[in-house]
């Protein structure tokens, strides 16, 4: 709980408040919504990429160690230069580690959750409070100087990673015996049903 409670502490840093430094920049709102579109195509890119990673390694947590302490750092990047193309790259690298530590914590925690016999939405509902605590204390931040949201967002990073180490390791599924090609998992329709409706859901956000 404490673990996510920090890293929803994170998130709330920076994508409640990246629009706002992103308008502060100067950009127009096309944009800015463009740049804001570079999340979703590396998650779709590296995604999987990460997901058959952890499946595969010795500890999930330790792939999640690495995309957790990689955000952190990249963010760090944003101060250093406004010029368009820079910051599309910044943008790009840090969605790059930052997309995939939500899906990869909540694999996590679920098969801990069914190991253990204790229900995941308490553990998860911790997260939605540190968010809502984290977006009211960023804003005062952001006021003061837009700029703060990224070595915020990096101490909460360093926080959830130092949480992280703590917490019971999770072995990747595939770490020893015989490797299962991912187009398996499309052979269940229940999953393509889950995967069709998630497809959906998202033109949402």
């Amino acid at each position: 709980a404490l673990y996510y409670a920090v890293s929803y502490m994170s998130t709330a840093v920076f994508n409640v408040f990246i629009p706002l430094y992103l308008n502060s920049l100067g950009y127009s709102r096309s944009v800015v919504g463009t740049l804001l579109a570079l999340g979703p195509f590396a998650a779709l890119v590296l995604h999987p990429a990460w997901g058959l990673l952890a499946d595969r390694a010795r500890s999930k947590n330790t792939v999640l160690a690495a995309l957790i302490l990689g955000a952190a750092a990249a963010v760090l990047l944003f101060p250093l230069s406004s010029s368009l193309p820079l910051v599309l790259f910044f943008l790009f690298l840090f969605s790059a580690f930052q997309a995939s530590i939500v899906p990869l914590s909540d694999a996590i925690t679920l098969e801990r959750a069914g190991q253990s016999g204790w229900s995941f939405g308490p553990v998860r509902l911790a997260g939605t409070v540190g968010f809502a605590l984290m977006a009211v204390v960023a804003g005062f931040s952001a006021r003061w100087r837009i700029g703060s949201i990224f070595p915020l967002y990096a101490v909460l990073g360093l926080l959830a990673f130092l949480v992280l180490l703590r917490l019971p390791k999770v072995r990747g599924h595939q770490s020893a015996g015989p490797r299962v090609p991912p187009g398996r998992l499309f052979r269940s329709r229940a999953l393509v049903l889950v995967l069709a409706f998630h497809f959906l859901l998202q033109f949402t956000l």
